[in-house]
């Protein structure tokens, strides 16, 4: 907690937006939506862009507030709206890249490893969770 992440993380330290604190608001303008390496949809204030679902290319936009069930597609009366978060969304392929469309993103990086891993916790059969014989 309130440690900074090292050099080229791309995290944020989010527990006191986590602990719902009065008046703390998140250092980002857009949260991406990615389902393994596939960007599939992007959130923008009230508003949720869909890219892809399924591996399939789809265009699809919400006004969460009013329809938070996503039930109705604004995607063609809101065409400002999708060409800022289309926009937006290019950015997060750039950096993140988006396996649906074969892009690697500049900012990506090999997944973390660590050389003889121990686990933290014990599989022990018949064992209760508060440490007696079952």
């Amino acid at each position: 907690m309130g440690l900074e992440p090292p050099a080229g993380v791309d995290g944020q330290e989010l527990t006191r937006l986590w602990s719902a604190e009065a008046g703390v608001k998140s250092g980002h303008d857009a949260l991406a939506y990615y389902f393994m390496d596939q960007l599939e949809a992007l959130r923008m204030g009230p508003w949720k862009l869909h890219v892809c679902r399924k591996g399939q290319r789809v265009e699809e936009l919400y006004h969460l507030p009013t329809d938070p069930g996503e039930s109705i597609n604004c995607f063609v009366e809101q065409p400002e709206v999708v060409r800022m978060m289309q926009e937006r969304a290019e950015g997060f392929r750039e950096d993140l890249g988006d396996g649906a469309l074969g892009m690697v993103g500049k900012g990506c990086r090999a997944s973390g490893r660590v050389q003889n891993p121990v686990t933290l916790t014990r599989y022990s059969p018949g064992a209760s969770l508060h440490g007696g014989d079952v």
